[in-house]
């Protein structure tokens, strides 16, 4: 048996309890640990008449009375009052929920826990101020491990400094342009995909090729790790972002991307987007970054690329109506309906849009009409926020706003020219601006209705002739050949 034991100390009151892991840091069971004040970790362990007291009372009390409810737990509980296994002397990881400065406090008080893993309760973000903080007060002990958002595995001191590194180079590269959020969140994409995907090796942990760290910082990534690395990266860019789970139905697997809001007043944008990094990933040349296939689309949209090939996840059951799906469901089924089926997907979606809880389970359960039509409000706002897709005239201006600096960055390395964009627009199926009845039937169908490959290269022409495209390149390219003439003549004085 393999072990998690969990700490937390200024509780209101004493308590253990034993449970399941399921497979938690490949653990078999959990023992949590309650105190009212800090106690030396032998002191914990020799209290062992008061702690089968304990376990004993809460499997008498609450477990057996719920057999196929706890099934899991009163079957690990028998196992240890059979003694297959001691609760301290077979776990390997100690979670304390504390300080940086008073786990290492405790460390020091407790030496001989240097041979456990200890793991830090609260999991870090990506931010150097947490990683001086880290290395301040824990940076001198190799046997503590940290959760990052991102990663199933903890990570060393190391590690976690190694990604707050790379993400913050990322940051920096792109803070340093006067970006919109969506640019930046098109400059974001650009520098995650340029990674070819390997999945990781039959030995190895699947965490390997999905985990943020092992992902961002090794040679192995997966679906998982591009969206868990790009949602990480939006998030520190301070936009709302998810990762979007899909189901694979039939013989596809399961999928990830990553879902985010995104409001830019540059370019009066106010929508939710869907993003698989994945689909438009590195491969032997570089015109992989002519295409953008997975590039903000709606999830209606997103879910009409995929054909039939995934499932959502993350929203099962709600529709691309949010009204209609609400309404029908409170009609059939009533307030019992709505937190059985829909509470958890529409509040994952209103805590992506307005970082809170649209629907509460006390008002719903009491509530009225006028409750229900405010929630019919809100969903409406919705349904917009989520069907506003990105046009094609905007998605150029974009792209060649973000493209140019990557351009005057690295020449050899970034398209830009007239076929480069004309590619990007062919192969990213973003819709173009229409007449007034075709432009209704791409907003209600969430689809780019194009007739034939002439028509759709007409479109693109248009689209680039009124953003007068062909003088903006050359604009670009002048100034970055007289920029270096200029660097090689200095360099050859």
């Amino acid at each position: 048996m393999n072990g998690f034991i969990r700490i937390r100390f200024d509780e209101k009151k004493e308590s253990y309890k034993l449970e399941s892991a399921q497979g938690y840091y490949d653990c078999d069971y959990i023992f949590m640990i309650e105190l009212t004040s800090p106690k030396l970790y032998k002191d914990i362990v020799a209290d062992k008449k008061k702690i089968n007291k304990y376990l004993l009372k809460d499997y008498n009390k609450n477990l057996v009375q719920f057999e196929d409810e706890f099934a899991e737990e009163i079957e690990i509980n028998k196992k240890y009052f059979d003694n297959q296994f001691d609760l301290f002397s077979d776990s390997n990881y100690i979670e304390i929920d504390a300080s940086f400065a008073e786990v290492s406090d405790y460390l020091k008080l407790n030496p001989e826990l240097k041979m456990k893993k200890i793991l830090f309760a609260n999991p870090l973000d990506l931010e150097y101020t947490t990683l001086l903080e880290v290395k301040r007060y824990l940076g001198g002990v190799n046997n503590v491990y940290f959760k990052v958002d991102g990663n199933n595995e903890a990570i060393t001191i190391e590690d976690y400094e190694k990604t707050v590194n790379k993400i913050q180079d990322i940051l920096m590269n792109i803070k340093q342009y006067n970006y919109s959020p969506f640019e930046r969140v098109l400059h974001a994409y650009d520098l995650v995909r340029d990674k070819q995907y390997k999945e990781e090796d039959i030995v190895e942990k699947v965490t390997v090729s999905r985990d943020l760290t092992s992902a961002l910082l090794g040679d192995k990534i997966v679906c998982g790790g591009y969206a868990n690395i790009f949602k990480s990266i939006l998030n520190h860019l301070g936009l709302s972002a998810i990762v979007h789970k899909l189901n694979g139905n039939g013989e596809t697997s399961n999928h990830a991307i990553v879902l985010a809001y995104i409001k830019d007043d540059k370019y009066d944008i106010d929508g939710v987007y869907d993003f698989d990094v994945t689909a438009d990933s590195k491969k032997n040349d570089n015109n992989f970054f002519n295409k953008y296939a997975g590039f903000a689309k709606t999830r209606a949209q997103m879910m009409n690329i995929y054909h039939g090939k995934f499932s959502d996840d993350t929203f099962s059951l709600l529709s691309t109506d949010l009204v209609t799906c609400f309404e029908n469901c409170y009609n059939e089924y009533g307030i019992e309906g709505i937190l059985d089926q829909l509470l958890k997907p529409i509040n994952k979606l209103s805590n992506l849009i307005e970082d809170k809880p649209l629907l509460d389970i006390v008002d719903l359960i009491y509530a009225d009409q006028s409750y229900i039509d405010k929630i019919i409000d809100y969903l409406g706002r919705y349904d917009i926020i989520l069907n506003n897709m990105l046009d094609a005239d905007i998605f150029l201006e974009m792209l060649y706003n973000v493209r140019k600096n990557e351009y005057y960055e690295i020449p050899s390395k970034y398209p830009f020219s007239m076929n480069a964009f004309h590619e990007a627009l062919e192969k990213s199926n973003f819709a173009f601006k229409d007449d007034a009845i075709i432009n209704m039937f791409q907003e209600m169908f969430n689809i780019s209705i194009v007739k034939s490959m002439e028509d759709l290269n007409n479109k693109i022409g248009s689209c680039m002739d009124k953003f007068n495209l062909e003088e903006k390149i050359l604009g670009v390219t002048l100034a970055k050949s007289l920029k270096l003439v200029y660097e090689k003549e200095k360099n050859d004085l």
